[in-house]
């Protein structure tokens, strides 16, 4: 059943992000870099048996020479329902890393015009509270990647009544899919 759920959760992964090649993925194919640090490492398991969430702050750079508009990530953004479209990497060293299963219901939030944002050649942005938590249910090394895309043609699921200029601005946003270098973060149990 492990396994199973494991192929699962590659196969969704890789749906949502068709291959791009490695060097695209690095510079982004639209000049955006992508950067992830933990909130704090080592990470503490919960002492009760729960899942625990690794928190990371995600950076967004325009290393390109022209302004990038893009979207934040938001309600919906990690299972593919509204773009940008995030999506975590998880490599759990020398183990199986096995993603808790969620219950969603299908409802989003509504996009609004403040979550569409302009990056001008060099600047920066930390992106907000929708970014996804890795969920940790074990101890040990778990190596990560983040990847964002950017797609202004995706049509929005879910239940919601999006914002008709939020809408504009997001099919007159930049197209881009990036992914962040690897980081590793140490996830350490409790004493019980």
């Amino acid at each position: 059943m492990k396994t199973a759920v494991s192929i699962v959760w590659m196969v969704a992964f890789l749906l949502l992000f068709p291959l791009v090649s490695h060097a695209d993925e690095a510079a982004g194919s639209c000049g955006l870099e992508v950067h992830v640090e933990p909130s704090h490492s080592p990470v503490v398991l919960s002492s009760d048996d729960s899942v625990t969430r690794i928190h990371l702050q995600v950076t967004l750079r325009n290393a390109s020479d022209v302004a990038l508009t893009l979207v934040e990530p938001g309600d919906g953004s990690e299972r593919g329902w509204r773009t940008p479209i995030v999506g975590w990497q998880v490599v759990l060293v020398g183990g199986a890393y096995e993603p808790p299963e969620l219950g969603y219901c299908g409802n989003i939030n509504p996009l609004t015009r403040d979550e569409v944002f302009t990056l001008e050649p060099g600047a920066k942005r930390v992106l907000g509270a929708w970014v996804p938590s890795v969920l940790a249910s074990s101890a040990g090394i778990y190596r990560l990647r983040l990847t964002y895309k950017n797609d202004p043609t995706l049509d929005l699921s879910g239940i919601s009544k999006h914002d008709r200029r939020a809408m504009k601005a997001v099919r007159a946003s930049t197209p881009c899919v990036a992914t962040s270098d690897e980081i590793q973060v140490e996830v350490i149990g409790v004493s019980k």
